[in-house]
């Protein structure tokens, strides 16, 4: 999934124009698994912890497995749940 993000043009263009931000948010427990592959996550995007576990605990978003893409607007309204990487490109690519 990180490979498919990475390599998408169309994500890559948005980040750079600062029309798109990317983040990376673990919502579990085992830090050092997830500090294990911080190294494989582009600078351009923000990656981030849950420190609270409130995203799971409160179940805020509805995470069946990870990794869970959202597509989030400005707005925080959700624009895309439980989406493929190709399903997020195609979005971007027709709505920008």
């Amino acid at each position: 999934m990180i490979g498919q993000l990475k390599n998408a043009p169309i994500i890559n263009k948005l980040l750079k124009e600062k029309k798109l931000i990317l983040l990376s948010l673990y919502p579990d427990e085992e830090l050092d698994e997830w500090r294990k592959h911080l190294s494989e996550f582009p600078k351009e995007w923000i990656n981030a912890y849950d420190k609270k576990f409130t995203i799971k605990e409160e179940q805020i978003y509805d995470l069946k497995a990870i990794p869970t893409l959202y597509l989030i607007d400005k707005e925080k309204t959700v624009l895309l749940k439980d989406a493929t990487a190709q399903a997020i490109e195609e979005f971007l690519t027709l709505h920008s």
